[in-house]
């Protein structure tokens, strides 16, 4: 039997990733360049379509400046924005 391969992990890291990237101001495109990555990656990786190597989670961790373990739970909304 083959199992549905999308996990609620790969949801909460989903909406982090862009709850985080929106608090930071950032485009998609602006945070693909900073994270090395291409575009059309970070929007499937937003949209729960694209797995995430811990490599990759590190480098958007480190383009949006916040710790890699906080884009694994879900957070207070505005924790990290620039108000907060």
């Amino acid at each position: 039997m083959k199992r549905d391969r999308k996990t609620p992990l790969r949801e909460v890291v989903a909406i982090r990733i862009r709850e985080v990237r929106k608090a930071r101001g950032l485009s998609q495109e602006a945070l693909a360049e900073e994270a090395g990555l291409h575009r059309v990656n970070v929007s499937k990786i937003e949209r729960g379509q694209h797995s995430l190597s811990l490599d990759n989670l590190y480098w958007i961790a480190q383009a949006l400046k916040v710790p890699p373990e906080s884009l694994l739970t879900r957070a207070e909304e505005d924790e990290w924005s620039d108000e907060a």
